[in-house]
């Protein structure tokens, strides 16, 4: 059996390197941030893989391309990482600062080059965003829940009374219904005696 052979270990990116590198990609972020699928597209984004490259080979540091494309991945995955950690912080704090921040200046500015990456997928199922639904609600929308709830509760005391007056106007007919039979037999009665 044939042994495949692991592609030699790079070495660590160093701080001072990946500044430099964002540093580079900072003004391409058009184009290598365009999500088209296009040939032209394509091509442009290869030429600037290319110049990036060639720059960073400049000031002494040499990468491929591919390892270039893989680290600029992981960078923005590491970002969107940290900036969720500082969110999450900051809701816990009452969007005061964050107890502790995760965001290096890398981060900051591997979000301004791709800042889509920090857009949350929201939808109006989930449970914590309705949650955060309530949480955004205007003084209105809140003073509308308390009209509603109000009008809710009179229609209830309506109706509750006038379950009680048809209550009460039930026995008053059922009387006056008992009154008529009464004197309806007590007329028949004196009719039979009459006769």
């Amino acid at each position: 059996m044939e042994q495949q052979s692991k592609r030699d270990r790079s070495s660590n990116w160093s701080e001072e390197e990946k500044l430099l590198f964002v540093t580079l990609l900072q003004p391409h972020k058009k184009l290598l941030e365009n999500k088209q699928k296009l040939y032209s597209t394509n091509k442009q984004k290869e030429d600037c893989w290319k110049e990036i490259f060639e720059n960073f080979k400049l000031e002494g540091y040499n990468r491929p391309i591919t390892r270039l494309k893989e680290q600029w991945r992981r960078m923005k995955m590491q970002a969107k990482k940290n900036l969720s950690v500082d969110n999450k912080n900051r809701k816990k704090t009452g969007s005061g600062s964050p107890l502790t921040s995760e965001t290096t200046e890398i981060d900051q500015m591997v979000s301004s080059i791709a800042p889509h990456i920090m857009i949350e997928d929201v939808s109006e199922f989930d449970s914590d965003n309705r949650l955060n639904n309530r949480k955004k609600m205007s003084a209105y929308e809140e003073e509308m829940i308390k009209l509603n709830k109000l009008k809710i509760e009179l229609a209830m005391k309506h109706m509750e009374e006038a379950h009680q007056l048809s209550i009460v106007q039930n026995k008053e007919l059922h009387k006056t219904k008992l009154d008529y039979e009464k004197q309806l037999f007590e007329f028949k009665k004196s009719k039979i005696e009459n006769e």
